[in-house]
Parts: structure tokens; C-alpha cells; sequence
């Protein structure tokens, strides 16, 4: 399950539930950016048998299921090794959710309600404000599916955080996002109201997020694909409204992209079908790998002066016969 490559295929978790017959849907993940193969482990089965003509070797194809997570429940310590390796050697994607919450997954109480919370409101900034600190508190302490905000209970990346907890939330050090830069307005003549949340205005909204659940963070890839419909049907926009996804998406990586501290690499793809690398990202690639590098420096120097500081303490006590490898700070 380790992500060691970029042919190796990465986790895309789907906890977003719905028990309706006509809609049932279970927790599950499918890999993707690697080879099939990776779905199931094939081996070669032999067994010695036999009949009136003497004795043969059977030759059995096996196709079994490969390992998953449920093998973390055999034991507290297979747990305690396998959930560090799951959550940090993993690159965990996620796609956006719809904006048209009424497609989105329902769930059918016990008390035979229909939960389906509203997402429709979060644009407002005001809004905006107030649900982002409730929705760390919510991840933090996995609080009921029926007590959290309806952008929460839909959002694929929020749900699953919220799924698994603060504590291995903490553990992940690789995510990768996609989707549409949209340009367009939405309205019943371009996309009918159908299509996903806006990549660049979700990613604003999961920053924060991830800057207080995601602590331990070192590689994001953003995958920001072209506008369909504004490619398709160009129209006039607005004074100031942007003209393309450089546009968009160059705000957030100059600014609050930059602001998650932990962050070591960043991938930024783009074009038609996100294939693209494009060069007006190249500048927050650089700064926030220099940033890494000079944290590093800087970690470097700290352990330098604590060793001058630990042998200069122990000539103080000891006299020269201490020497570089006595005293009781080791």
C-alpha cells in the first residue's frame, strides 16, 4: 500500500454514505495513477493429484483481493505499526463534490428521516467564517454524522478527515486534489447547476482545514483542470473577473498556499485534462522548497550549538579530562 513512485498507484477514499436501496453506497477506495495489478495479488496454486492413469500436478490460477486496511483489526500491534504506514506512505486523492446538493448521497435515519443537510450556503464569507473553526472542532473530535454542517457531510476530503480522526489525520503527508478551475457562472444554460464545487474556492476552504488537522503534511499536488464550459462558449465577463485559470488559481499559490508551514513539495498540473505543467507556478514550487531546505539549514545549526553548548557545559564540570564524548547530558 506504500506510495514509493510516481507509477504507484495512490489511495482515493470515498466515505461519503448513503443506505438508500436505491442509492446504497458502502466506504470504499479504488486506485488510481498505477497499474491494475496493484487490485489484486495473482499467484500459482499446485496440488498433487491422481487417477487411473497415474499421478498429475494440478496448475490453479488464484486471484485473491489484495491486503486492504481491515487487516489492521488482527491485533493492537499490528495496528500501532500498520496505521503509521497507512495514513503517512500513502498519497490520498480527492476529487469535488457537486454543487447541486440535492445529487448529492442522503441517509436514511432510524427514526425513518431523510438526512440530507444543505451545502449551498458556504460562499458567503460570512458563513465561511464560522463554519471552518466548527468543521476542525467536528474533525477533531469525529463528532455524528447528524451534528455536523451539510458541506462536512458532503465533502469527500472533509468526511473522510472526519472519518478517521484528528490523531491520524496528523499522519498524513501526501494529498492530491482535482478539479475544474471554473471561470464560468453557473446557470441552467452552461452547466445546468450540475457542476462540481469550484476548485480554487474549495481549496481557499480546505487551507485552514489542513493547516490545523494535517500537521505532519509534506507533498501536495493540485491538479487544476480548464474550465469546460467557459472554454467552449466564451463569453463577456465582468471588469476584474478572471480570464483563465492562471488567473484563478496564481492568487492562491502565491498566498495561502505558502502558509502551510509543514509543506516540503508541490505539484501543480493544469490544462485540458490536467496533464499540464504550468510555469506560472514554478515560483511558490521554488520558494517552498527553499523554505524546506533552509529549515533544514536551520535545524542543522541548532544541533551544532547545542553540542558546542553540552561541551563547553561539561568543561566547566569536568575539566579538560571530559573530553567530546563525557558528561550527563548523553
Amino acid at each position: 500500500m506504500t506510495d514509493t513512485s510516481t507509477h504507484c498507484p495512490k489511495l482515493e477514499p470515498n466515505v461519503v454514505l448513503c443506505n438508500l436501496q436505491q442509492k446504497w453506497c458502502e466506504p470504499h477506495y479504488r486506485l488510481t495513477g498505477g497499474n491494475e495489478a496493484f487490485n489484486e495479488n495473482t499467484y500459482v496454486l499446485q496440488t498433487q493429484e491422481s487417477d487411473e492413469d497415474g499421478k498429475f500436478i494440478v496448475i490453479r490460477l488464484v486471484h485473491r483481493a489484495a491486503i486492504d486496511a481491515t487487516f489492521l483489526r488482527t491485533c493492537k500491534r499490528i495496528y500501532s505499526t500498520g496505521n503509521t504506514l497507512l495514513y503517512s506512505q500513502n498519497t490520498f486523492c480527492f476529487k469535488m463534490s457537486l454543487t447541486k446538493w440535492r445529487l448529492s448521497m442522503p441517509s436514511l435515519l432510524p427514526n425513518g428521516e431523510l438526512h440530507q443537510p444543505n451545502t449551498s450556503w458556504i460562499s458567503n464569507e460570512r458563513n465561511q467564517a464560522d463554519l471552518i473553526p466548527k468543521a476542525i472542532d467536528d474533525i477533531i473530535d469525529q463528532s455524528p454524522s447528524t451534528q455536523i454542517h451539510g458541506w462536512v457531510y458532503q465533502d469527500f476530503f472533509l468526511r473522510f478527515l472526519l472519518t478517521i480522526g484528528g490523531t491520524n489525520a496528523a499522519l498524513i503527508k501526501s494529498l492530491k486534489f482535482r478539479g475544474v478551475v471554473k471561470i464560468h457562472a453557473c446557470t441552467h444554460y452552461h452547466c445546468r447547476w450540475g457542476c462540481q464545487m469550484d476548485f480554487i474556492e474549495t481549496l481557499r476552504l480546505y487551507i485552514p482545514i489542513i493547516k490545523e488537522c494535517c500537521l505532519g503534511l509534506e507533498r501536495l499536488s493540485i491538479i487544476g483542470i480548464d474550465d469546460p464550459f467557459y472554454e467552449k462558449d466564451p463569453f463577456v465577463l465582468e471588469a476584474g473577473w478572471p480570464r483563465n485559470s492562471e488567473d484563478v488559481l496564481r492568487p492562491v499559490l502565491e498566498n495561502e498556499l505558502r502558509e502551510i508551514e509543514s509543506l516540503i513539495t508541490l505539484e501543480v498540473l493544469g490544462g485540458g485534462n490536467g496533464d499540464q505543467i504550468v510555469d506560472y507556478a514554478q515560483d511558490t514550487i521554488d520558494w517552498i522548497k527553499e523554505r524546506a531546505q533552509q529549515k533544514k539549514r536551520d535545524a542543522y545549526r541548532q544541533r551544532e550549538l547545542l553540542t558546542c553548548i553540552v561541551q563547553e557545559v561539561d568543561l566547566s564540570l569536568y575539566g579538560e579530562e571530559a573530553g567530546p564524548n563525557f558528561g550527563t547530558w548523553r
